[in-house]
This record gives structure tokens, C-alpha cells and sequence, in this order.
């Protein structure tokens, strides 16, 4: 582990010392700070002397962790949780939409098991940002009953680490991680926007208090009919759908299986949304659309923005 340590960090990356049980900062090990915590804070900022590396990692059985964020090159690293059976493993269907749009692109990252079976894909790059949770899908709480959100797919980026081999469970598959490749922010946000198309859970989005007028919407029918949306649905098949989409400018640029990847009018290149990923709905990533935030929006758009389609001559033209 120390002789590990010593190469990471002549690779220009910081490390810090975890308890493999929970993953936490091995705090007994850490130095403390002016209020007398133990804190890991400020080997975000500087790497690790030589002195440190001996105190954690020559004679203690703790876990190590790469830094990410700028002390570390602007290191960050795609995290792939594994919860089977619920969730199959997802890295792989991943890198194939990649590939789609950047060939090569995931052959240069480094990709690594973790001890759960999931997976980090590390690399460097001039823009990053915090943790992010990019994909998550719903399930019940068993305790509860309740529904919540389990996790997918997120980032490890500034303020952030994920532990590493020689570390027990956790192997390099590709690649090396003291030769983390830098990648574009171009080649960054399609890896970003690929993952978040694996995203199955949805939040009802509500107007903000002081723009409303009347009650606060729902997410139920109104009294005696379907909202135009789940009316839409029920009526359209996807085909239907994805002709529409191309009558307005959408191009398909991609299919796995039963779901299509499009691409928004004026858009170089990558895609804004899926459709048939999410119970047979479209799914538009960015808000930014003319959509209602992120979700299923295909026959609700037009009534929260006002928006309008020129020649609405089809019947799901029409039901829009």
C-alpha cells in the first residue's frame, strides 16, 4: 500500500487514507484542524508528503482513496453502482453509446471493479464539477414501504474521492491510474450525457410558489378525464412519436434495443433525449427545450410554456 501510495502521488495525484468498511476517512489517521477535528480537507488542496504516505499506508490496514478535483489534474471519475437484482450492472451499455458518438473515446479512460462488482471510470479534464447524481432508478424502501431513489450512476469530482486499488476488491480492468488520461470538455460532456439517459427516476415539477395563481398542481387526473399527456400516451405508439419528432426537426442518431437517442434541432452533435428508455415516454435531459424541466414530456410542454407547432395536420399533432 505505501509503495502504491508513493506512485500515485508521483503520478501528480493526492491520496487519503479509508476505512474499508464504510468507506469514510480513516479519521484516527488525519491531521486536525484549528477547531480539533480530524479532517482530510487539506489534501484537497495539496498532495500528501512522503512522511504521510509512511504513517497511513506502511503499517495500518487502511483503505486508500485518489483525490479528485484539481489537486489531482482535474481528475473525476464516473462511479456505476451495481444493486443486483434490481439493477443489472449498466458500464457496459454505456460505453457502447459512447463509442456511438465518440469512437475510441472509452478505450483511453481508465476503468476499474470495485468491490461490489460496480465500476470507475476515471479520467482528467480542464472543466469539472462536484459530485453529481446523474442516473438513478425508483424503488421501495423495505422498512417503510416507502418510495425512494437508489443511485446509478454519479460523479466523484471536486471535494470528492473513490477508493482504488491495492486496496481490497477494487482492481484496474483498463488502463493505468498513475497514467489518467486528460479529455476534452466536449468528449467529458457526452460521457456525462450518456449517463444521464439511464435515468429512470422522475420528479413532479411544480411552478414556484409566487408564479402561481391558482392551486398548486398535481399530479393527478383531473375529475373526469386523463391529463392530455398520460391521454397521449395511452393513444400513440412510439413510431407515431418518432415520425413526429423528425416532422419537427429531432434527428435519431442512435437505437439500442427498443430505445432511440435523438438530437434536438440546431445541435452539433451528442443527443438531448431519449424515447422509449422511460415507460415508453420521451425524455428530454435539459430544461433549456422549451420542456418543463427534466422528464416524460411528450403532450405537456405546450401547456406550461405557451409554445405552439406550425401545421398540426396529424392526430398526435392534434392531441398535443
Amino acid at each position: 500500500m505505501y509503495a502504491a501510495a508513493q506512485r500515485y502521488t508521483a503520478a501528480g495525484l493526492s491520496v487519503v487514507p479509508v476505512r474499508l468498511t464504510d468507506k469514510l476517512p480513516a479519521a484516527a489517521l488525519l491531521p486536525k484542524n484549528g477547531a480539533g477535528r480530524r479532517v482530510w480537507a487539506p489534501f484537497q488542496v495539496h498532495i500528501p508528503s512522503d512522511d504521510w504516505l509512511r504513517q497511513w499506508f506502511a503499517a495500518t490496514d487502511a483503505g486508500m482513496a485518489l483525490v479528485c478535483g484539481r489537486v489531482s489534474g482535474g481528475l473525476e471519475v464516473l462511479d456505476f453502482d451495481h444493486h443486483p437484482p434490481e439493477q443489472p450492472q449498466v458500464c457496459a451499455a454505456w460505453a457502447e453509446l459512447v463509442e456511438s458518438q465518440a469512437p475510441g473515446l472509452v478505450a483511453r479512460l481508465i476503468i476499474a471493479r470495485t468491490q461490489h462488482d460496480g465500476r470507475h471510470v476515471a479520467y482528467r479534464c480542464a472543466e469539472i464539477a462536484g459530485n453529481q447524481k446523474l442516473a438513478q432508478y425508483p424503488t421501495t424502501e423495505l422498512a417503510t414501504g416507502k418510495p425512494q431513489r437508489m443511485t446509478l450512476i454519479e460523479t466523484r469530482g471536486e471535494g470528492g474521492y473513490f477508493l482504488v486499488e491495492p486496496s481490497a476488491g477494487y482492481t484496474v480492468l483498463q488502463g493505468d491510474l498513475t497514467a489518467i488520461p486528460t479529455i476534452t470538455p466536449a468528449a467529458r460532456a457526452i460521457l456525462l450525457a450518456t449517463a444521464r439517459s439511464f435515468n429512470t427516476a422522475t420528479a413532479t415539477i411544480t411552478a414556484p410558489a409566487h408564479a402561481r395563481s391558482g392551486p398548486a398542481p398535481t399530479t393527478a387526473p383531473a375529475a373526469g378525464g386523463l391529463r392530455p399527456g398520460d391521454d397521449y400516451n395511452a393513444r400513440t405508439t412510439l413510431a407515431e412519436t418518432a415520425t413526429l419528432l423528425a416532422r419537427h426537426g429531432w434527428t435519431q442518431v442512435h437505437q439500442r434495443g427498443a430505445v432511440s437517442y435523438w438530437r434536438r434541432p440546431g445541435k452539433p452533435g451528442g443527443w438531448s433525449a431519449t424515447l422509449g428508455h422511460l415507460l415508453g415516454k420521451f425524455f428530454v435531459f435539459s430544461g433549456s427545450l422549451g420542456f418543463c424541466g427534466k422528464g416524460p414530456h411528450i403532450g405537456v410542454h405546450l401547456t406550461q410554456t405557451g409554445d405552439t407547432l406550425p401545421d398540426p395536420g396529424t392526430a398526435a399533432e392534434r392531441a398535443l
